[in-house]
C-alpha cells in the first residue's frame, strides 16, 4: 500500500517489464470485473462543524492543512451475517455525535445495539443487526444516513488469492503488470484496487486496462477518494494519515473475509 501519488508495491518489485512472461493460468468462467463506490458520510464542506486535528497549531503547517481530513464523516459500511461495521476517520471532537446516535432497520424502530471502537488512526462502530438484515439507518443531531448490506461483496473474492493495493495516478501498464507478475509468482488470482482519486484515467479506464492485460479471475477496483493525509510532524510522528487505514479495514471487514490469502 503506498503514497498516494503512488502505489509502492509496484515499486517493491525492482520494477521491469515482465509483460513477455507466459505460463498464465487460464481464467474462470465468472463476471471478473466490478466497480466499488463506498456508502460514505461527509460533512458539509459550509458548515462550522469539523474534525479537529490533534496535532497542535504550531505544527500544522499549509501542508498539513490542505492534505488533512476535517470533512470524512464515515468512510464505508461493511455487513457481515449479524453485524454491521461503519469505517471511519478518528472521530474525535465529533465524538458526542455518535455517543447520541439512534441506529435502527426498516422494521423496528427500536434501537439497535452498537459500540464505538477508537483505534489508532481509525474508528468503527460496531452494530448487532439480524441475519438478512438489509438497511440499517443511522440517526444523529446532524442528519440521518442510511446503509445497504454489503455482504454480497465477500462473495466476489471468497476463496480467491487476492492482491491488495491503493493506488492514485499510477501507469495502467504499470498495474498490469503488477498484477501479471504476481499471479504468476505467487499465483493470485483476483486483485482488489482502491483508487485514490486518480485524475489520469476513470475508474472504467482502469478495470477495462487491468482486463484487457491480464488473465486474473476477479478484477474489483474501489473509489476511495478521501484525502491521504499530511506528512508526519516535525517529531516523525505518524497522527493523521487516516485514508490507508480506512481503505484496510474495509478490505478486510467488506470484501475479503471470505478470501483464501491476501
Amino acid at each position: 500500500m503506498g503514497a498516494c501519488a503512488k502505489c509502492s508495491s509496484l515499486y517493491s518489485l525492482g520494477y521491469n517489464s515482465i509483460a513477455s512472461l507466459t505460463n498464465i493460468d487460464e481464467p474462470s468462467a465468472f463476471p471478473r470485473t466490478r466497480i466499488f463506490h463506498c456508502q460514505s458520510w461527509t460533512l458539509d464542506h459550509s458548515s462550522p462543524l469539523r474534525r479537529i486535528p490533534l496535532r497542535p497549531p504550531s505544527d500544522q503547517d499549509d501542508d498539513f492543512r490542505r492534505k488533512y481530513d476535517y470533512q470524512t464523516f464515515i468512510y464505508d459500511a461493511a455487513f457481515s451475517e449479524n453485524r454491521l461495521r461503519l469505517l471511519a476517520p478518528p472521530f474525535l471532537n465529533l465524538t458526542p455525535i455518535v455517543e447520541t446516535a439512534r441506529i435502527f432497520t426498516s422494521f423496528s424502530s427500536m434501537p439497535l445495539r452498537h459500540s464505538l471502537r477508537s483505534l489508532d488512526r481509525h474508528s468503527q462502530i460496531d452494530v448487532e443487526v439480524a441475519p438478512n438484515t438489509e438497511v440499517v439507518h443511522f440517526k444523529t443531531p446532524i442528519g440521518l444516513r442510511s446503509f445497504r448490506s454489503t455482504i454480497a461483496d465477500a462473495d466476489f473474492y471468497a476463496g480467491k488469492r487476492v492482491l491488495l493495493a491503493k493506488s492514485k495516478d499510477n501507469e495502467l501498464s504499470w498495474i498490469s503488470d503488477w498484477v501479471t507478475y504476481h499471479q504468476i509468482v505467487h499465483r493470485a488470482d483476483a486483485v482488489l484496487l482502491f483508487d485514490n482519486g486518480s485524475r489520469k484515467y476513470d475508474l472504467v479506464e482502469l478495470v477495462e486496462a487491468i482486463a484487457a492485460n491480464t488473465r486474473v479471475d476477479r478484477i474489483g477496483v474501489v473509489s476511495w477518494p478521501f484525502p491521504f493525509g499530511p506528512r508526519p510532524s516535525r517529531a516523525r510522528v505518524f497522527d493523521s494519515d487516516y485514508c490507508q487505514y480506512g481503505a484496510l479495514e474495509s478490505a478486510h471487514h467488506r470484501f475479503l473475509p471470505k478470501a483464501r490469502s491476501v
